[in-house]
């Protein structure tokens, strides 16, 4: 077993276990990460990784989200411990990676955290609420209130970097954006893409063709989330 470690330092470990497994650069994950709005430069992500920087609530659990559009690939929390780290909580207490993991999760293992029993359970519903609730606020000033923190985080793992960079282009996050994306068509904005693309493209297109064609659906597509914040704002 290996010897106990900080949280932040088996999270950095993590990250760059998973980053290098896909071939990812610590710029990819900085520059996603500034798209979630986390003021990251790669010096931080590198920070991250060594186990220097601390890790807030918010950033835990943002980062699976993170790290998945960087890497091109589903990150989960899980992830982001290894069930043979021994996390350190306190100067008397360590805890095994999976057991924090089941407490986050709300799938605490009998008898785990025994020593711990006086803290307050964590509540992870009411976490990732406070993540979000930025992306709410901004979304029921645009006349789409109704979403929860749960219909968010379904909805954000549907989006990818066609999504972050056309949600920079109108001047708002990847959240709001790709939930906005969702009431108007009902799916992501690469998803629209694609079916507006293929519907007009003959079967035999050659791949420029293809990527010409899908260029100019995106700026219609933009164009049209645009004319929707314009009247929701004026409305």
């Amino acid at each position: 077993m290996n010897a106990p470690r900080a949280l932040r330092q088996v999270i950095g470990a993590r990250v760059k276990h998973v980053r290098e497994q896909a071939g990812g650069r610590q710029e990819d994950i900085a520059r996603v990460a500034r798209s979630f709005g986390l003021a990251w430069p790669r010096e931080k992500v590198d920070e991250l990784e060594r186990g220097k920087k601390a890790i807030s609530v918010e950033e835990l659990v943002l980062l699976p989200f993170v790290l998945s559009h960087a890497l091109d690939r589903t990150v989960s929390t899980a992830d982001l411990f290894d069930a043979d780290d021994q996390i350190t909580l306190s100067a008397q207490t360590d805890i095994p990676a999976r057991d924090v993991l089941a407490e986050l999760c709300g799938t605490k293992p009998a008898g785990a955290f025994i020593h711990l029993t006086h803290l307050p359970s964590f509540d992870a519903v009411e976490v990732i609420a406070r993540a979000f609730a930025r992306p709410l606020r901004r979304l029921e000033a645009l006349g789409l209130g109704g979403m929860s923190s749960r219909d968010l985080l379904a909805i954000e793992r549907s989006s990818g970097e066609p999504e972050a960079r056309a949600a920079r282009q109108v001047g708002e996050g990847s959240i709001v954006f790709t939930a906005i994306c969702y009431h108007l068509w009902g799916r992501s904005l690469s998803a629209e893409r694609d079916a507006r693309a293929a519907a007009s493209l003959p079967d035999a297109a050659s791949a420029s063709t293809v990527r010409a064609k899908r260029g100019r659906v995106t700026r219609e597509l933009v164009a049209e989330i645009r004319a929707f914040i314009t009247r929701a704002e004026q409305s």
